[in-house]
C-alpha cells in the first residue's frame, strides 16, 4: 500500500526530473544559440555575409522552439512545486501522483480546475528572478543579436553587391 509518505517523496523526485530536464534543455538551447551566432558572426567577416542571414533564420526559429519548449517544461516544474505546497497545507490529497501529473500535461488542469489561476501558482510563476531572466531576458537578449546580425548582414550585402556592380560596370564602360 502507497502511504502519503511514499507519495510524498515520488513527488518530490518527479519535481527533481522536470528540473533537471528543465536544466539541460535550457543548457541546449543556450549551447545551440550561442554557436549558430558565432558562426553567423564569423561569416559576416567573409566575403559572404549573406549567409549569415540564412543562420538568422535558423537562428530565429531555434529561439521560438526554446521558448516553447522551456515554458512547458518550467509550468511543468512549477505546477509539482505547487502540488506540494497544496499538500503541505493539507489543500489537496494527492493518490496517484504519475496521473496527476499527466493530466496536468495533457490539459494543464488539476482535477477540472485551471491551476495557473491558482493564486500560489501565480505568484510561483511570477515572483520568480531567476525564471524571469532565463524565460525572458536572455531568450530576448539572444533575439536582439539575431536582429542585429541580420540588420549588418543585410547592410554588409547590399553594400558588397553594389561595390561589385560599380566595379563591373566601371570595367565595362572603361573598355568600351
Amino acid at each position: 500500500m502507497t502511504t502519503e509518505k511514499d507519495i510524498y517523496n515520488q513527488l518530490i523526485s518527479m519535481w527533481d526530473i522536470q528540473d533537471g530536464l528543465l536544466q539541460s534543455y535550457r543548457s541546449i538551447f543556450i549551447t545551440s544559440e550561442s554557436i549558430l551566432i558565432a558562426i553567423s558572426a564569423t561569416i559576416l567577416t567573409s566575403n559572404a555575409p549573406y549567409l549569415s542571414i540564412m543562420l538568422c533564420v535558423l537562428g530565429y526559429f531555434v529561439l521560438h522552439i526554446w521558448k516553447s519548449i522551456c515554458n512547458a517544461r518550467a509550468l511543468d516544474v512549477s505546477f509539482l512545486q505547487w502540488l506540494l505546497l497544496k499538500i503541505d497545507r493539507n489543500d489537496i490529497t494527492v493518490t496517484k501522483p504519475i496521473d496527476a501529473f499527466k493530466g496536468w500535461q495533457d490539459t494543464r488542469k488539476f482535477e477540472n480546475e485551471n491551476v495557473q489561476d491558482d493564486d500560489d501558482f501565480k505568484d510561483m510563476v511570477s515572483k520568480s528572478e531567476t525564471r524571469t531572466k532565463m524565460e525572458k531576458t536572455l531568450p530576448g537578449v539572444f533575439l536582439w543579436i539575431w536582429h542585429l546580425i541580420f540588420v549588418y548582414s543585410l547592410i554588409t550585402t547590399i553594400v558588397i553587391h553594389k561595390a561589385l556592380i560599380i566595379k563591373i560596370s566601371a570595367k565595362v564602360f572603361c573598355t568600351s
